[in-house]
């Protein structure tokens, strides 16, 4: 028959067990509108923000002065003197609901760019996305600009220029973490789990001392 030493024994052990298990982690959602880098001309290459590495040879740091835009706003990196040059965004961890503001280095002059989504190492999106007049600009000159988004979820993104003269530039890059693919419960679900362990392993020592 157990004893009452024996029942605290197996209630420690059961809050023992729970405690190592697994709590749900939040993944960092990237956000980026590059203001803190305020001098001009900077490779992409050598600059850091959090959750996020940029490459690409012939983007640079740079502003815009022009209030005629709505995506995109002062700082920005851009594609310059080679306006065709690829952007390579590298996640830390896997994003959804990507989306940042596409600009136009000339008013009045449209640029296509090509916007490629990886996921370990394989394509998952391709989509391509024009500029055009900033919403609500009546008054020349207007901003051209373009709003992208991608679903995902992406740990990677390339973009690239495939129509038009001009270099593009992109600002204010934001996007949602993607849940762990282990499972993981919260603090909360975890204490639950605890008690009701404990109260079960109460329940099954009762059982057995008040069998015959």
């Amino acid at each position: 028959m157990p004893n009452q030493t024996t029942t605290s024994r197996l209630v420690m052990l059961v809050f023992s067990l729970g405690a190592t298990l697994p709590l749900a982690q939040s993944a960092a959602a990237v956000s980026v509108d590059f203001e803190n880098f305020t001098t001009s001309g900077v490779s992409v290459d050598a600059i850091s923000t959090p959750g996020v590495q940029f490459s690409g040879a012939g983007w640079i740091t740079s502003q815009i002065t022009s209030p005629k835009f709505t995506t995109v706003f002062n700082r920005v990196i851009a594609a310059f003197p080679d306006g065709g040059a690829p952007l390579t965004m590298q996640f830390a961890v896997p994003q959804r609901n990507v989306r940042f503001g596409l600009g136009s280095g000339i008013s009045g002059e449209d640029v296509t760019v090509a916007v490629t989504g990886f996921l370990g190492g394989n394509q998952v999106s391709s989509q391509s996305f024009t500029t055009s007049l900033a919403l609500g600009c009546s008054i020349p000159p207007c901003g051209e600009e373009a709003l992208i988004q991608l679903a995902g979820p992406v740990d990677r993104i390339v973009l690239v220029r495939t129509a038009g003269t001009v270099g593009p530039f992109i600002d204010n890059l934001q996007g949602s973490d993607v849940a762990q693919a282990i499972p993981t419960m919260t603090s909360w679900g975890r204490a639950v789990l605890i008690a009701l362990l404990a109260m079960g392993s109460i329940v099954y020592l009762r059982t057995r001392r008040l069998a015959p």
